[in-house]
């Protein structure tokens, strides 16, 4: 068993399940990567599947890139049950993988119990207004999350608002980014008076 390598970057190669299948075998039994990248791959939600069952289990991986794949709300699901009990992911990339609500849903049930995450990329996903007043209750709840990208998302002033409020309690989050993100001058009011709590 290879004990040196802490990085794997295999993003842009299109990588069959079948290919995935092989990785996920390593990972359960590999306890050195730390950080992994799957970005651009072709994933699928069923290849996310498999990944699951080795982050079920592996204790070093701490960054986990899964952006811009076809994983949709199936493989979120299966992320978001991974996260309940994995507390080694330190960082989560879903950016440009299209998430419904449900996705969303089921991620913010594993931010609550979730210990270890503190950097989750959800921008270019699709993000509704209605996903992102569920993410900010649990902005409410979890104080591990120190950076978070909403962007290139339509959350509009909404959504906006409702970060507003959880920023209002929220006292763990550093950065968040909020580009191209349709927010106008009411949003970002909504955004400025929540500063005014957030310290």
């Amino acid at each position: 068993v290879n004990h040196c390598l802490k990085v794997l970057i295999l993003s842009g190669n299109k990588i069959p399940d079948a290919g995935v299948s092989a990785l996920v075998g390593a990972l359960r039994v590999n306890q050195s990567i730390e950080k992994l990248d799957l970005s651009n791959t072709n994933l699928s939600a069923e290849g996310v599947s498999a990944l699951v069952n080795a982050v079920f289990v592996n204790h070093s991986l701490k960054v986990l890139i899964l952006s811009r794949n076809r994983i949709h709300d199936a493989g979120v699901f299966a992320l978001a049950a991974a996260l309940k009990v994995n507390q080694n992911i330190e960082k989560l990339d879903l950016g440009g993988s299209k998430i419904g609500d449900p996705g969303v849903s089921a991620l913010v049930e594993a931010l609550m119990v979730n210990r270890s995450l503190k950097e989750l990329i959800l921008g270019l996903t699709g993000l509704s207004t209605e996903g992102v007043s569920t993410l900010s209750r649990a902005l409410c709840v979890n104080h591990r999350i120190k950076e978070l990208s909403l962007s290139l998302t339509s959350i509009s002033d909404v959504g906006a608002s409702a970060l507003a409020g959880a920023l209002r309690v929220n006292q763990s989050l550093e950065k968040l980014h909020l580009e191209l993100a349709g927010i106008s001058a009411e949003g970002a009011s909504a955004l400025a008076s929540a500063l005014r709590f957030n310290h």
